[in-house]
């Protein structure tokens, strides 16, 4: 359920903020060491939930739009 609380901060992070959050913004948020979110963020672009930008930012594929897409990953 980590993964899915991830993407649900990220998704309202770029919603609010028009940017990425950083790995630190997500490690302050969810109170872990950045080892951990380069982790789940690791796991979560093999998943193909997010894919990473040229300049690092975390992009969301097309398909991965659709809620129901992410339900078999996590």
């Amino acid at each position: 359920h980590h993964q899915a609380a991830v993407l649900g901060f990220i998704r309202a992070y770029q919603w609010a903020f028009r940017i990425s959050p950083s790995i630190n913004d997500l490690a302050a948020h969810f109170e872990v060491n950045k080892s951990a979110i380069a982790g789940t963020l690791r796991l979560l672009e093999e998943k193909g939930a997010i894919e990473k930008g040229k300049n690092g930012q975390i992009l969301f594929p097309r398909e991965a739009l659709n809620a129901a897409y992410f339900k078999p990953y996590l």
